[in-house]
């Protein structure tokens, strides 16, 4: 197989010609092409990048949300914390409160039962004073008298308390 001169120019030729064509009829579309992928490639990275940084400015607002929930919560809780304390402070207060009144009113109780009980018992000395006396003398002592003699004893009695 021998080539000759002839044939390789031609060949070279006919290369050129249809390189010549293939350059007008198909380079611009190809060009076009490729030039249309490229920007569509750039345009998806740019939108890619803006979901992204969409993405990180939501999640820092979300953070920031998540913050002031838990300072919110925080602050709730110190302040039901605190009427609490408030609260029982003020019970313990009306407590013991009602605890002194109660005490007083018992107190005051006891006194006054205790000084009708020793008036009960003056009356009850000063009557068996004057039956004692009245047997010591035999005689029968009258309302005046008894009156006076019951108040003396009284007194009496009064006083050795």
């Amino acid at each position: 197989m021998e080539f000759s001169m002839y044939e390789l120019i031609w060949a070279i030729i006919n290369f050129l010609i249809f390189f010549g064509v293939i350059r007008l009829v198909f380079w611009k579309p190809i060009i076009k092409m490729l030039e249309d992928r490229r920007q569509a490639v750039i345009e998806n990275i740019a939108r890619a990048e803006e979901a992204k940084a969409e993405a990180e400015r939501l999640r820092q607002e979300y953070e920031q949300q998540l913050q002031a929930a838990r300072e919110e919560s925080k602050e709730i809780i110190n302040k039901a914390v605190k009427m609490a304390d408030e609260t029982r402070g003020r019970l313990l207060n009306d407590a013991r409160g009602e605890a002194d009144r109660i005490m007083e009113r018992a107190q005051r109780s006891i006194r006054e039962e205790k000084d009708k009980a020793l008036a009960e018992l003056r009356e009850e000395v000063a009557s068996l004073a004057v039956l004692a006396a009245e047997r010591v003398i035999e005689k029968e002592i009258n309302e005046a008298d008894h009156k006076h003699f019951v108040r003396q004893v009284i007194d009496e009695v009064g006083e050795v308390q």
